[in-house]
């Protein structure tokens, strides 16, 4: 939440929760989420990711208004 409203940075909360390296982390969650792509996976919620065109269902067209 914090790095959502500008409050916070992904290095103040990395160090915070786990002392590892911002940047190997985001490097890190590359890699995952280009993983979970290749596979047809969802990406988890925190990827920021829609799921696969093909596993998504669309809503029926509406009908024409005319």
């Amino acid at each position: 939440m914090g790095m959502d409203s500008g409050l916070t940075t992904l290095e103040d909360e990395i160090a915070e929760n786990s002392g590892a390296d911002w940047e190997e982390t985001l490097d890190q969650r590359a890699v995952e989420v280009g993983r979970f792509k290749k596979l047809g996976l969802r990406p988890p919620e925190w990827a920021g990711v829609d799921a696969p065109a093909s596993r998504v269902s669309k809503p029926p067209p509406k009908p024409d208004a005319t």
